[in-house]
């Protein structure tokens, strides 16, 4: 069985009520919650639970730290950069889990098309402190790494959106000629089986 990894685990109080939601993906996404804390700011972490993050993920041999939430492209930049933990909030840590389950190429790239959607905002955040010269380390040369890495994104998922539209305009081909044939089209739907609630950790 493949060792789960382990990461802290940040919920704003105002989402307290999903904590065993929160509990649960994170175990289904492959997932060991070393620590939890509640953060009165949706949105943000502030420098004193900041400070305790770091101390916890140097004890602990965290990699990530999951952020039950939305954090802001500058705070989510402040705390890789303050951490060196990935920050993976609610909806990469959906997206994990869709990719672990995905069982075609379609879904495959739709799933990243969406992780890199959700990236932009924060590489853009990256370019902005690179150009301030906060960053100078990103990637090896700074701003230009920093630039470099953005136009990746946007290319790879220009890229993706074509791959994408070809899948689908064969998947259209060939439902046509089975109809002109006369072939009888059936759909199969499943209910995917529920998470299991894990305990909370305080």
């Amino acid at each position: 069985m493949k060792s789960r990894r382990k990461a802290l685990m940040v919920i704003p109080k105002l989402l307290e009520r999903h904590l065993d939601e929160a509990l649960a993906l994170a175990e289904t996404a492959g997932y060991e919650v070393a620590r939890l804390w509640r953060n009165r700011h949706p949105r943000i972490i502030k420098t004193g639970l900041l400070d305790v993050i770091k101390e916890e993920a140097r004890s602990s041999g965290a990699e990530a730290l999951i952020y039950y939430g939305d954090l802001q492209p500058s705070s989510k930049f402040t705390v890789m950069k303050e951490t060196g933990l990935n920050i993976v909030d609610r909806v990469l840590l959906i997206l994990e889990i869709f990719a672990l389950h995905a069982s075609s190429r379609e879904a495959l790239l739709q799933i990243e098309a969406a992780r890199i959607k959700h990236e932009i905002p924060l590489a853009r955040e990256f370019v902005r402190r690179s150009k301030m010269g906060e960053y100078p380390g990103f990637l090896g040369p700074g701003m230009y790494a920093a630039d470099q890495y953005l136009r990746h994104l946007r290319r790879r998922l220009v890229k993706i959106r074509r791959e994408l539209e070809k899948i689908r305009s064969t998947r259209e081909r060939r439902l046509s000629t089975r109809a002109r044939s006369g072939l009888r089209q059936v759909s199969i739907v499943a209910t995917p089986p529920q998470a299991r609630p894990a305990s909370s950790t305080s």
